[in-house]
């Protein structure tokens, strides 16, 4: 086995319609070994795409504020860190998870929250769990809420299942269907404006 430096190269060809690629330096077998000027290159690279995005234009706070404020394409968004009620707006929004966002137009149309189990808007909790999770809940156009959630933030960690999670979400209409990535879930009607996402359905 080698004990002084060696350079070693390995060449690929990217599958056609490939649109990323992980590298990673790694050992099997016993012992040590050190990595040390490790680049990758292209010798065809692809053209660039440009893409037009839309660019967020932000609402000044006070300097002791632990949040922001910001605008996409005329939707607003508050976003705050874990602790004492934030007031952005003249909204307030709380975690005791380490962040949240929600949007300000109807607050449970967007809800995205990290390690925690709770997310209050202007003094009403408008998403819960029972254990600390991260989740994001969404409304899409199709009228489907859709909620993924995770326990780890692990990169490529795989969400809860379906039949596992459990999120309550406040409500301002009823919730006809609901999604966990492309399996249906229950929703349930709690009776006092809150549902519970979660279950097979």
């Amino acid at each position: 086995m080698p004990t002084d430096w060696e350079k070693i190269e390995v060449e690929g060809i990217a599958p056609e319609g490939a649109e990323q690629v992980s590298m990673a330096c790694t050992f099997h077998d016993t012992g040590r070994v050190w990595y040390d000027d490790a680049e990758v290159w292209l010798e065809n690279p692809p053209e660039v795409l440009e893409i037009d995005r839309p660019e967020p234009t932000s609402v000044d706070l006070s300097d002791d504020a632990r949040g922001v404020a910001f605008e996409v394409e005329g939707a607003r968004f508050m976003l705050t860190t874990g602790g004492e009620p934030t007031e952005l707006g003249g909204l307030t929004l709380q975690t005791n998870g380490t962040l949240a966002c929600v949007g300000d137009r109807q607050p449970t149309e967007f809800v995205y929250m990290q390690e925690g189990t709770s997310v209050t808007y202007d003094g009403l909790e408008i998403l819960r769990t029972d254990t600390p999770i991260t989740v994001c809940m969404w409304h899409g156009g199709d009228d489907v809420v859709h909620v993924l959630a995770y326990d780890d933030l692990t990169p490529h960690a795989a969400a809860i299942a379906p039949e596992d999670l459990r999120v309550t979400v406040l409500a301002a209409t009823a919730i006809t269907e609901a999604m966990s990535g492309d399996t249906p879930i229950k929703a349930t009607d709690n009776g006092d404006g809150t549902w519970t996402l979660g279950g097979p359905r």
